[in-house]
């Protein structure tokens, strides 16, 4: 987690004052997309990187993603039918490695993951952050933020929990034996063992820290940044699978979703993920 300062630079863009976070938002509009939609021209002001070939393209952060299988290849079709359930297209999207062993086997363990998936348009953008923060996809809650630029916990109101161990989904747990005390604004689970809780208010987090004793909390001090990573902090991650995968940059969603976004039908996509009694077989919590 960066602990650098917010530097999201102008307001009057997909900044932090626009993120609606506190639940999603249902959207009933479809929009047709087309051809040119896919190549967009016009610079996210946000983008500081020089000569960044992504300046045009729109991140959001996706963590607590269940895949079906640990095969990178397959990630991005998953993914991308759920965006476009929403009515979403999606273009690149990169996977980075924890930097930390044994977060890493966590992952691989209950098949989660954390992504950067870029989108065509600050709308679409935001979109997916406003329709699917906080949804449930096969009964785990998603983390869905801006990817260009951090958003940081209220320390006031945040509560740090270690060693929570590596073998199930603890934050799973944590969230639902805390929220019959308090309401939850955010929670994610980071490397190191740690999960983070940020409450609705000071009350909410004093009364679930009174009601639940297997826990031991920590403080959290400073700036804690609520993305595992944003686009900064993984450059060089980004820049190697532009490198060894050729069709990075022409990444799109299947034919047959493109086709029906592009005539403005809802996709056909199987919806599984709603029904929470599907269980995948691995280790999970």
């Amino acid at each position: 987690m960066s602990s650098e300062s917010d530097t999201s630079g102008d307001e009057g863009d997909f900044s932090e004052n626009e993120k609606p976070l506190a639940g999603a938002t249902e959207y009933t509009s479809v929009r047709i997309y087309t051809e040119q939609d896919m190549f967009p021209t016009k610079i996210d002001p946000l983008c500081e990187i020089p000569d960044w070939p992504l300046a045009t393209y729109w991140p959001v952060f996706l963590g607590g993603f269940r895949v079906e299988s640990w095969i990178e290849s397959t990630w991005s079709v998953q993914i991308s039918n759920y965006f476009a359930c929403r009515g979403l297209l999606t273009r690149m999207m990169v996977f980075p490695r924890s930097r930390d062993d044994i977060f890493e086997k966590y992952q691989q363990n209950v098949l989660m993951l954390d992504a950067l998936v870029y989108f065509t348009s600050k709308e679409d953008a935001k979109r997916a952050v406003a329709t699917c923060h906080h949804q449930f996809y096969y009964g785990y809650r998603l983390n869905v933020l801006p990817g260009r630029f951090p958003l940081y916990y209220d320390p006031v109101r945040t509560i740090r929990f270690h060693k929570v161990g590596v073998d199930r989904v603890v934050e799973r747990i944590v969230l639902r034996s805390l929220s019959k005390f308090g309401d939850i604004d955010f929670l994610a689970r980071y490397p190191r063992d740690d999960v983070v809780v940020e409450f609705a208010s000071v009350e909410d987090m004093l009364c679930a820290l009174r009601n639940q004793k297997r826990l031991r909390p920590q403080e959290v001090t400073g700036s804690t940044q609520k993305q595992r990573f944003v686009e900064q902090d993984v450059i060089r991650d980004i820049q190697d699978a532009m490198r060894q995968n050729y069709g990075f940059m022409t990444m799109q969603p299947e034919m047959e979703i493109l086709v029906q976004l592009f005539t403005g039908q809802q996709p056909n996509v199987n919806t599984l993920w709603n029904t929470q009694r599907y269980v995948f077989v691995c280790n999970c919590g």
